[in-house]
């Protein structure tokens, strides 16, 4: 397949991720699939497309799936968010299970590697765009009839990589922090958007399959006068937040699609030239700014007291019980606890009272009964496996006296 200049429509989730009260969302889990977030970040924006750039704090759209500072979003406006997330990261024990990040908006350029370049038929044209290529992220939102955009994404340049020197050649090319949220769930460990499993018969093995790490244009270094941005707000408009802003562009978008990808081909670069700049007109109409840079998010080891995603005990502890809507069960949310100790999964939809089995953490529910395995210190997470009695015993007390949900976010997040 040849490298080709297309304009992207890349339809990936765009639910709001579910937060059941302030403090850290976890790393998500495969289980709870992809998702956005409205992110608050230092980083710099464009009033103008011709405007001298403006640092300070700006708030946007967009994907981080490593855990997060998550607060209430203040008076939120319609089909805004109801949370706001300051990213931080940590290099889990393990990746097992875990979402990456992709498309990647943190640091000196945008990246996007892995995501829809393979089907089970072999490689797509995601995987052979050429410099000048144009991708709009974005999503189909319920009760909206139009595309909603987060990322506008401008193709420099790229490096093709596969399992076996991914390392190698993406060595001094990407950040730390990008190494783990994106490089490391998607190859190590199973991870959330793994590598499509391999072709039976003639097909090649997942070892050998390449993928393509996109780097993105900036505003210092267009290409032929675009650049990577996302939509954003600055300073007082971030507490508030915004809905994503519809784009429509006929014979480039398709409003009603809601999963997969549409490529437009074109002759050569100046051919998709009109498309991103009607874009970024579309966007500027709604009262947004233009974001083209957001500082990588900091590195914050975990406690002792935080499971592999981020979270602590009573946290985990907290996510269960607000979803648990009656005192029978209770006995569920001990599995917060549990499944705390292998990789902080809470409970995200309440079980039904009955045989659940086995969670991974060793724990399995019935009416009224807990049962636990203690599975070794080095899958504990929150101290030595001697004290996991202490933590169950905290976790049901907790459990008892969380209060749940704000009822207006509740109702928006979970409709």
């Amino acid at each position: 397949m040849q490298d080709k200049v297309c304009s992207v429509q890349f339809l990936h989730p765009g639910r709001e991720h579910r937060i059941s009260a302030p403090g850290i969302k976890a790393w998500t889990n495969v289980e709870e699939g992809h998702g956005r977030k409205f992110l608050r970040s230092p980083g710099r924006y464009l009033s103008q497309v011709d405007a001298l750039p403006v640092d300070g704090e700006i708030g946007f759209w967009g994907e981080w799936e490593a855990p997060s500072h998550a607060e209430a979003a203040g008076n939120p406006v319609p089909d805004g968010p109801c949370w706001i997330h300051q990213p931080f990261w940590f290099p889990p024990g393990s990746f097992h299970g875990l979402h990456n990040t992709d498309p990647f908006v943190f640091g000196d350029r945008f990246h996007y590697t892995g995501c829809l370049q393979h089907t089970k038929h072999g490689p797509t044209q995601l995987r052979h765009l050429a410099r000048g290529s144009v991708i709009l992220f974005g999503s189909k939102r319920p009760g909206r009839p139009e595309f909603t955009l987060d990322t506008v994404f401008v193709v420099a340049d790229f490096i093709d990589h596969g399992r076996r020197d991914y390392k190698r050649k993406l060595a001094g090319v990407v950040s730390d922090t990008y190494a783990a949220v994106t490089l490391g769930p998607w190859y190590g460990d199973d991870g959330g958007c793994v590598a499509p499993a391999p072709r039976s018969g003639c097909g090649p093995r997942e070892a050998e399959r390449s993928y393509r790490l996109y780097l993105g244009a900036t505003a210092e270094d267009p290409v032929e006068g675009m650049f990577s941005f996302f939509p954003c707000v600055e300073t007082t408009r971030i507490g508030c937040g915004f809905a994503r802003p519809a784009i429509d562009i006929p014979g480039a978008i398709t409003p009603t699609m809601t999963q997969n990808k549409r490529l437009n081909p074109r002759q050569d670069v100046a051919g998709v030239t009109p498309l991103w700049a009607e874009v970024v007109k579309q966007v500027m109409d709604q009262g947004l700014a233009l974001g083209v840079h957001a500082e990588l998010p900091k590195l914050e080891p975990p406690a002792s007291d935080r499971s592999p995603r981020g979270q602590t005990v009573e946290e985990a502890a907290r996510e269960g019980a607000s979803q648990s809507d009656s005192a029978a069960r209770q006995f569920e949310t001990y599995s917060i606890a549990g499944q705390l100790l292998d990789r902080g999964v809470g409970v995200h939809a309440a079980y039904d009272v009955g045989n659940v089995g086995d969670a991974d953490g060793g724990v399995g529910i019935r009416v009224g009964v807990f049962q636990a395995e203690v599975r070794g210190s080095a899958r504990v997470g929150v101290g030595a496996a001697g004290e996991q009695g202490l933590v169950f015993q905290g976790a049901f007390a907790i459990c008892q006296n969380a209060t749940g949900l704000d009822a207006e976010c509740h109702k928006r997040v979970y409709s």
